[in-house]
This record gives C-alpha cells, sequence and structure tokens, in this order.
C-alpha cells in the first residue's frame, strides 16, 4: 500500500508544471536542510514540466551540474538554493552566487540546455528571492 502511494505522489510531481518560482519553493522547499544550506537543481523537459531534482555536492561546480542535467535529459533547469534556519533574514543572493550564476548560464549553454532561474529560498521556506523575477537573471555570453 505505502509503495502504490510513493509512486502516485512520484507520478504526480512529474505531471507538475513549474510556472513561477512559487511553484518550485513549494516543490523543493521542504527538502531544504534546517541545519545546512542545500543547493540543487531542477531538471525541467521542453514543456517546463518537472523531470527531478538534485542535490549538488559541490556549490558552485558546473561540471557536475552539467552532468544531471544531460542524464536527466533537460531541456532547462533552475538552480536553487536553501538556507538553513539558522539564517533568519530575507534571502539576498551573495556576491559569489552573482558570479556564479553567469559560469552556470555559459556552461548550461554551451551544451544547450537553459537555465530559467536561480532562487534562493529562504529560511522560512516560503520566503525567495528570484534572479528572473529581479531581473537579475544574465544571458549567455557570445560564443557560449
Amino acid at each position: 500500500m505505502c509503495g502504490t502511494r510513493k509512486r502516485r505522489a512520484r507520478e504526480a510531481k512529474m505531471r507538475t508544471n513549474i510556472t513561477s518560482p512559487a511553484d518550485l519553493v513549494a516543490l523543493v522547499g521542504p527538502a531544504g536542510d534546517r541545519t545546512r544550506e542545500v543547493s540543487g537543481l531542477v531538471m525541467l523537459d521542453a514543456d517546463h514540466r518537472f523531470i527531478g531534482f538534485n542535490e549538488l555536492k559541490d556549490d558552485g561546480q558546473t561540471i557536475p551540474a552539467l552532468q544531471v542535467a544531460l542524464v536527466s535529459q533537460a531541456d532547462s533547469v533552475i538552480l536553487f538554493s536553501c538556507r538553513p534556519a539558522r539564517i533568519k533574514v530575507r534571502p539576498e543572493p551573495r556576491d559569489a552566487e552573482k558570479r556564479m550564476v553567469n559560469a552556470f548560464v555559459d556552461a548550461f549553454a554551451s551544451v544547450d540546455v537553459h537555465l530559467v532561474d536561480f532562487l534562493i529560498v529562504g529560511w522560512d521556506r516560503k520566503s525567495y528571492f528570484s534572479f528572473l523575477e529581479s531581473e537579475m537573471m544574465p544571458l549567455p555570453s557570445e560564443g557560449s
């Protein structure tokens, strides 16, 4: 019985369309560890339907993220970072994250995968910062 419920829940997630950052917060927010920062990658198909998500062990490393996206055959991806409970401030990007998103945009563009957004989820798992909504999402560099 439990296996059937888990399978149905997985199938329902597979049909989930991600149309806004709030959709993504609802999907990945509970995945965040409350004691440490958790970063990951959400993979989407051509219709922006959820394929899956994967926690990234090496923050800021493009190669593992590219491998996950390619293996899942994602057409587009969204990076996310869930802040730990001890950081009780509105989520804002750090300077290193601003630089990192530029590298990720170019890396994903080089393998024809679109990086849609980088979402920082707050400690309460409700507040968030979206590079896309804030119009800070960079375009790929020429030649990427």
